[in-house]
């Protein structure tokens, strides 16, 4: 086929859909009365955004509808529209009016505010028809507070609380005040040090290396010489 008889063909098909539904607004998988009308329509679209398409062909289908190339792409213009069907009387004041239209409007119309600098200027054109206006948009979705400064990071310890020579001094201290380190349970402190807390993490280091390696663990010994009952095969408790 020609390829103006074959615009032609297509043109009428489009002019046909939107007499039943108002727009031309579709997606590339829509066919009407067997006709591919959404590949057809992509097609003019991508020829139109190259600069491609003929001005004729491009009136013609301004003509059926003005946002037929819509800048957001259809399924923005799909959105828009559910949008303006729920927003016809009036657009929303505050944030409650918003909440108060289906969930997935609103979410759509909140994201318009929070991006309404971003849009290209022909969706703002269309979102100020239906009274989503700039100093609304900022309104209903202010601009985020300017970001605080960063907390200053601790200082990463040389050698940090569960490490063996950390609480090993301790240890020692511990031991010469009560004659063991048994008696000291996971809530111990000694001299502001978690004495308890760091035992276990010894403990249960000590089983894990006799697990996998059926061996005794590498520092046993000086844990063991100040308290040969460390770390009884039963609770420590």
């Amino acid at each position: 086929m020609p390829q103006a008889a074959a615009f032609a063909a297509g043109l009428a098909h489009a002019r046909s859909w939107a007499q039943q539904h108002g727009n031309l607004t579709i997606t590339a998988d829509t066919r009407h009365n067997g006709y591919p009308l959404g590949r057809w329509l992509a097609h003019q679209r991508k020829r139109a955004s190259r600069g491609r398409l003929p001005e004729d062909r491009v009136t013609a289908l301004e003509a059926i509808d003005a946002h037929w190339n819509p800048a957001g792409g259809p399924r923005w213009q799909q959105a828009y529209l559910t949008a303006r069907a729920h927003t016809t009387s009036h657009f929303p004041a505050t944030t409650d009016d918003l909440d108060a239209l289906p969930a997935d409007t609103a979410k759509w119309l909140f994201t318009q505010c929070s991006g309404y600098d971003s849009l290209h200027p022909k969706q703002q054109q269309q979102l100020a028809e239906i009274g989503l206006t700039s100093e609304r948009a900022r309104v209903l979705a202010p601009p985020p507070k300017p970001p605080q400064p960063a907390r200053p990071g601790r200082p990463r310890l040389k050698n940090p609380p569960s490490s063996l020579n950390a609480g090993l001094p301790y240890a020692r201290a511990f031991a010469a005040q009560h004659g063991n380190l048994t008696s000291a349970d996971y809530r111990t402190e000694h001299d502001g040090f978690p004495l308890g807390w760091w035992l276990y993490k010894q403990r249960r280091a000590a089983h894990t290396h006799r697990k996998r390696t059926g061996r005794p663990w590498p520092h046993h010994d000086q844990l063991a010489v100040l308290d040969p009952w460390w770390n009884p095969p039963w609770r420590a408790t």
